[in-house]
């Protein structure tokens, strides 16, 4: 059974290619489209699958994606956005939060950060059972 749909928004090939890689340990049976473009903000989110989990780059193409969020959370309530930042002050995260992320969080360091934030975000029902022990 196809895991949730995920879609990631980052307009960095390089970290959108890692995140996918490490998704795809977590969750193999997720479907997982991946969006470079930042012109295509928020519509690629508002046509997103139901229920689609997004990780969701604060950057992209110079902007502050928090701006996105209120018409994201407007158009689509079933979506469940993860803003993903490499540095985020408290105030920016409560900002996120009240624009409608779900979460709002830095982005981790090693491997094994990325695993095990993957796996606390999917749950045990969407990730494989190998992938949910070596993230513990």
């Amino acid at each position: 059974m196809p895991g949730r749909p995920i879609l990631i928004v980052d307009d960095d090939i390089d970290h959108a290619v890692i995140l996918r890689t490490v998704l795809a340990s977590v969750a193999p049976d997720a479907t997982t489209e991946v969006c470079t473009d930042p012109g295509r903000m928020p519509d690629v989110v508002i046509e997103s699958a139901t229920d689609a989990l997004v990780f969701m780059d604060r950057r992209l193409g110079g902007a502050d994606s928090i701006a996105y969020l209120d018409a994201v959370r407007e158009a689509r309530p079933d979506v469940r956005v993860v803003l993903l930042s490499s540095a985020l002050a408290e105030e920016d995260r409560m900002r996120a939060l009240d624009a409608g992320a779900s979460e709002a969080i830095e982005k981790p360091g090693t491997l094994a950060e990325w695993r095990a934030l993957l796996a606390r975000i999917l749950g045990p029902d969407e990730r494989s059972g190998d992938a949910a022990i070596r993230a513990s």
